[in-house]
């Protein structure tokens, strides 16, 4: 007998075995879903074939910032399914369901990230560049500043810079204390490695998160560093002199360590000149992997209605949810077809969502 239905009380541990069985992740990543304040059953949808769980998809709710305001947004994680029950329709089931969940409840949006974007295109999920920077790496002179590794007790600091920075790009999470102790898991030495404080002359000013991806020959062994990735940054946003200081640690480290390049996660839109002020060599690069799923075109005309500076006329809101999805959360451009007067209400400001908050 072949079951779709939520998570029962007492199957966790088994649905973490499958999870672990089809992903490459440590012990302790699969857990937390379950410790996630928000969870509820009908958040883990799965696949039972006679009593055993082959099959699984995850739901994690997430508070996002958009154009000022919060909304609550619906993460796709962990669409997984034992390889052999793979080819009959499992994870396309789950998925359905989990629309379905998503649009019972308040959620405005769905968010997931794949490599194959046509198989999500076929339940209603339609892409949403996203944006980075690549810079040669090159030796960067910091006189002055200080970088130290961050300590659990340094968790207040990295919420408030977090929480300065992160409010002004659309998409970020809102992070409590909580949430970094219990998803970030900065209490562990092993997952806040890659986070240091910035200070100078005494003052901390801000924090940033590396990265270090290996360089592999054919046979997977690691032969010297592909990438070194400044994955996150938290300043006072009229602080340019700390973030100038975290963007030139990066492209720095990658120097250092001999990087192939050095990955700058912030948006295009923004921060052009002071990146480049840093490394006049630095491009922007799109990235594909992120995709979006309305959960109610009413729930989102109220949000246009939120985040707007006067009150939007409504029949010149696009019917393509696509389209609408992309007004809200940032990604028309000049040149897009939108009627006056809405891009000057929401104008460019691409969506942006940081490594660690990653379901």
């Amino acid at each position: 007998m072949t079951e779709y239905r939520a998570i029962q009380v007492g199957e966790e541990p088994a649905c973490i075995d499958l999870w672990k069985s089809v992903f490459r992740a440590s012990q302790d990543y699969f857990p937390r879903y379950f410790a996630d304040p928000h969870w509820k059953p009908d958040y883990t949808r799965v696949c039972a074939v006679e009593g055993q769980l082959v099959a699984a998809v995850q739901i994690v709710r997430r508070w996002v910032h958009v154009h000022g305001e919060m909304l609550p947004m619906a993460g796709i994680a962990n669409v997984a399914t034992l390889p052999e029950h793979r080819g009959k329709g499992h994870s396309t089931r789950l998925l359905k369901e989990a629309n379905a969940v998503m649009d019972t409840e308040d959620f405005l949006f769905g968010l997931l990230f794949t490599g194959i974007q046509d198989f999500y295109a076929r339940l209603g999920w339609s892409s949403m560049p996203g944006s980075e920077w690549i810079a040669p790496p090159s030796p960067c002179a910091l006189p002055g500043w200080i970088f130290r590794e961050a300590q659990e007790e340094d968790i207040p600091r990295l919420a408030y810079f977090h929480s300065l920075f992160s409010a002004r790009l659309n998409g970020t999470v809102h992070r409590d204390q909580d949430y970094w102790r219990e998803w970030v898991l900065m209490g562990r030495p092993e997952w806040r490695q890659g986070f240091y404080l910035v200070e100078r002359e005494g003052k901390i000013r801000g924090y940033l998160r590396i990265k270090q991806y290996p360089k592999r020959d054919e046979q997977g062994q690691e032969i010297g560093v592909e990438e070194v990735a400044l994955s996150e940054a938290g300043v006072d946003p009229s602080d340019s002199d700390a973030l100038q200081a975290i963007i030139g640690f990066a492209i720095d480290g990658a120097y250092r360590v001999n990087a192939d390049r050095c990955a700058i996660d912030l948006p295009y839109r923004g921060f052009e000149s002071l990146i480049h002020s840093v490394s006049p060599q630095a491009r922007p690069q799109t990235d594909e992997g992120a995709m979006v799923r309305l959960c109610s075109y009413e729930r989102l005309l109220n949000a246009l209605d939120r985040v707007a500076p006067d009150p939007v006329p409504v029949e010149l809101i696009p019917a393509d949810s696509a389209k609408a999805m992309r007004l809200l959360l940032g990604g028309c451009e000049p040149n897009d077809d939108y009627p006056d007067p809405l891009p000057k209400f929401f104008p460019p400001r691409p969506m942006h969502y940081w490594n660690v908050d990653g379901f």
